[in-house]
């Protein structure tokens, strides 16, 4: 079998749920991870070796991501927004600023195996604690199942997302925005 389309091969990997089943967020677009020419054979893009170039921009790096990265030898994406990097500062809250419980929200900065397409790589908590740090839990909900409360247009009483377009987006929705 060729190696090169098994879904633990690096060049595979999670291709499939980022770009075709990601049931998370928004569509992730190539530009994300990967410098987008203008044409298909433009210098740069499939005239050089194997591995591919990853070269975050957009959401990637949305949160001051300028760390962001990704190992080629295991396989795995780190300090990149979509996967938990990021802070959102108290002082910049406004008027929600009442649920913090520290100067800052934090993510857990998760870095996902590539080639591990076990369902393990974006559960629900692994790119930010429920709450996320930082954050006050209303209620003590150890299973975050009131996160609908405040992110009613996001979230379901379940946990459950029911709108990609306003999770992992850049944007604090909360209230119904």
């Amino acid at each position: 079998m060729n190696n090169d389309t098994l879904t633990t091969s690096p060049g595979v990997g999670a291709h499939v749920k980022h770009l075709y089943d990601n049931q998370l967020g928004s569509e992730i677009l190539c530009s994300t991870c990967h410098k987008v020419p203008q044409e298909v054979y433009d210098p740069g893009h499939v005239d050089s070796n194997l591995p591919a170039e990853v070269i975050f921009g957009n959401l990637a790096i949305y949160d001051g991501g300028a760390n962001a990265g990704y190992n080629f030898s295991n396989a795995t994406c780190s300090d990149v927004y979509c996967h938990g990097s990021f802070e959102f500062l108290k002082d910049s809250a406004g008027a929600n600023a009442w649920i913090y419980t520290d100067s800052l929200i934090v993510g857990n900065s998760f870095a996902p195996k590539w080639n591990k397409v076990d369902s393990t790589q974006a559960v629900c908590g692994s790119c930010h604690l429920l709450p996320p740090t930082g954050h006050q839990n209303a209620g003590n909900d150890p299973n975050a199942t009131t996160c609908a409360t405040c992110h009613p247009g996001v979230v379901d009483v379940n946990g459950n997302i029911i709108d990609q377009t306003k999770h992992i987006n850049g944007v604090k929705n909360a209230f119904g925005n």
